[in-house]
């Protein structure tokens, strides 16, 4: 269990630099932003308001931990999980929805 939810973390982050990646016609952007979201997460987690941070994918570090070792789970935890599966199919839409209209 704790293992598929860092599988979709890392379906949204595949995600989320594939939808950049339709956007932005250069590497650096997509690179930057998608690292970015990423250590954002490492830096800032504690010090934002909850609300915020569970909106986001940050978390689900600490959730697969809690699932896969059968410690203790914030009474909250499934928020982040469903926030963010939303947030990756929006995006990989997004990206389909972006190729569609790209011309090679």
């Amino acid at each position: 269990v704790g293992l598929s939810v860092v599988a979709l973390a890392i379906f949204f982050y595949l995600a989320l630099t594939l939808a950049l990646g339709t956007v932005f016609d250069g590497r650096g952007p997509v690179a930057g932003i998608g690292i970015g979201v990423l250590l954002a997460g490492v830096f800032f987690k504690g010090m934002l308001p909850p609300a915020i941070v569970y909106a986001t994918p940050w978390l689900l570090g600490d959730i697969a931990g809690a699932l896969a070792t059968g410690g203790p789970l914030d009474p909250n935890w499934y928020v982040p999980i469903g926030v963010t599966g939303v947030a990756a199919i929006v995006l990989g839409l997004v990206a389909l929805w972006r190729f569609e209209r790209e011309e090679f």
